[in-house]
């Protein structure tokens, strides 16, 4: 651009002057409005809620098997694998693959007879 032409956009864009915006249209609000005493009766649903699931995990924590669940007779109830319970296997296994072998089959019920192998022995075998 040559100089003649930047001062006439010069010029031009100094006498640039904005619209000044209109106001925005009043609307009336739709949509649902929350009543009084539904909000009461949805605060005392909720707290209904919470209170049945304090129970049902008091229930479980103290050892009483939630309803519907039964566990098998003559198995304790080992509970869940910790890092520290893994470590001590590991620590006190001959190798890796046998305290691997240790962690993986601890909660197993039902022990293979002699010459029996499980289903994932056999996949898990790999094929060079």
């Amino acid at each position: 651009m040559s100089d003649l032409e930047e001062d006439r956009l010069e010029a031009y864009l100094k006498t640039f002057q904005p619209l000044r915006a209109e106001p925005l249209p009043d609307v009336p609000a739709r949509g649902a409005k929350f009543t009084f005493p539904f909000a009461w009766a949805a605060a005392a649903g909720l707290a209904g809620l919470m209170l049945l699931a304090g129970v049902h995990d008091w229930n479980a924590r103290n050892g009483e098997a939630p309803s519907g669940i039964a566990f098998a007779p003559g198995t304790p109830e080992q509970g869940p694998l910790t890092m520290s319970q893994i470590n001590s296997l590991l620590a006190k296994a001959d190798s890796l693959k046998a305290g691997l072998d240790e962690v993986a089959w601890r909660n197993r019920k039902v022990q293979l007879r002699p010459g029996q192998q499980s289903a994932l022995a056999v996949l898990g075998k790999e094929k060079l």
